[in-house]
């Protein structure tokens, strides 16, 4: 078991550039020997530290590449690229022997080669992270969400990208209006604020839980909800869930915000 740690640190003068700790499991516990420090000043990773990227905000860690060791994959969601401000990365650094390596490490975002949708500012991708075999084929893929993505004129709708083998073997884009997925995108419903993985219908592939928890319903403002996208995502039987649905317990209110906690 591995322990990881992030939080908004300053990076020298740099104000809160973000920094991940990685302690390591030892037999008996975890240890500081061998503990890493990352951000995006580290040789050989990806990019440039900068005021207030983040670095560090999301984390999930699990193997991407199928080499039988977890990799990191660390949410930048107030990235800027060029003249875009908080659009959004993920920076994902590779395990090794010894280790999360340096080596090959990537950052990807909306305008990166092969990752649906356009990089715009403020969507702030990479705000949530979760990973899991969504389309049964033994390799962990990477969801990312991009809760402040405005879906056409639909300020704040939320959106959610799914990567599938180290971004390679093709990815995914869903929004509350897209075709199968329950409900409506709304402005400043923050589809994606959240997300969770499990295999909750036991047929090996794992399933998708996006929050949404400004959803309105009804006179409720804010009472939040949650997307269910079964693997393979975007196939049938998609569910959503709120306070009053059918067996629930609890009744939504305004502000209840369901949904808003990542797992």
């Amino acid at each position: 078991m591995t322990w990881l740690w992030a939080s908004p640190e300053d990076i020298g003068a740099i104000a809160n550039a973000g920094a991940v700790n990685v302690l390591y499991g030892s037999v008996a516990r975890l240890t500081a020997a061998g503990n890493q420090f990352w951000n995006e000043n580290t040789a050989g990773i990806a990019g440039i530290s900068e005021a207030n990227d983040n670095y560090g905000w999301s984390l999930v860690a699990l193997d991407f590449n199928a080499n039988n060791r977890d990799d990191l994959a660390i949410g930048i969601p107030y990235e800027d690229f060029g003249a875009l401000t908080n659009n959004g990365a993920v920076n994902v650094i590779f395990g090794a022997a010894g280790g999360l390596n340096a080596a090959g490490n990537s950052v990807t975002w909306q305008n990166a080669a092969g990752v649906l949708d356009v990089a715009e500012s403020n969507d702030i991708f990479g705000y949530a992270l979760t990973a899991g075999d969504f389309n049964g084929d033994n390799r962990d893929d990477l969801g990312v969400g991009v809760p402040y993505e405005d879906v056409g004129a639909i300020v704040n709708a939320g959106a959610v990208n799914v990567l599938y083998n180290l971004f390679a073997g093709g990815n995914q884009f869903f929004t509350q209006n897209t075709a199968g997925v329950l409900d409506v995108s709304e402005a400043n419903d923050l589809f994606g604020y959240s997300l969770a993985v499990g295999d909750f219908n036991n047929n090996g592939r794992d399933d998708l839980v996006v929050g949404v928890p400004f959803e309105n319903l009804g006179a409720s403002i804010d009472a939040g909800g949650v997307n269910v996208l079964y693997g393979s995502l975007g196939a049938g039987g998609q569910q959503f869930w709120w306070q009053d649905s059918a067996g629930i317990l609890g009744v939504a209110e305004p502000g209840d915000a369901f949904g808003l906690s990542n797992q």
